[in-house]
């Protein structure tokens, strides 16, 4: 089984409402489930809605195994696919938090976005700079 985790946000910045419904008709399509957690860069990560979505996500990616894969995209899949995929490594993968937040810069993540780097500072109970 394959799954799409989609972080995506229809804004008309980042995707228009009809990308993101005809990315829904093609994964269909093709068989393949999309679970949509919108979350945004710039709002900041400290509501309970971004917590809520966060764990929705991280419970998703726990499912993924080699027969159960799981694909994570945002807009450019720097920033929030890199802290999801980040907390996963740590939550479910038991990475260390330093490390796991070494692989997310590695990866493209952006520093300068101060509440997703907050987020996985508060989540993972660690001072990552």
């Amino acid at each position: 089984m394959k799954v799409i985790v989609d972080l995506e946000i229809a804004d008309y910045i980042e995707a228009t409402p009809g990308v993101i419904a005809q990315e829904l008709r093609d994964a269909k399509a093709a068989g393949i489930p999309v679970v949509r957690f919108p979350m945004s860069a710039f709002e900041p990560a400290v509501s309970q809605r971004f917590d809520d979505q966060m764990t929705a996500a991280m419970t998703q990616l726990a499912k993924a195994s080699p027969s159960n894969l799981t694909y994570v995209h945002c807009r450019h899949g720097r920033d929030r696919t890199r802290l999801v995929v980040g907390l996963h490594r740590v939550e479910n993968q038991k990475v260390a938090p330093k490390a796991a937040y070494e692989e997310m810069k590695a990866l493209g993540f952006r520093t300068y976005f101060i509440g997703l780097r907050e987020y996985f500072e508060r989540r993972t109970k660690t001072d990552v700079d």
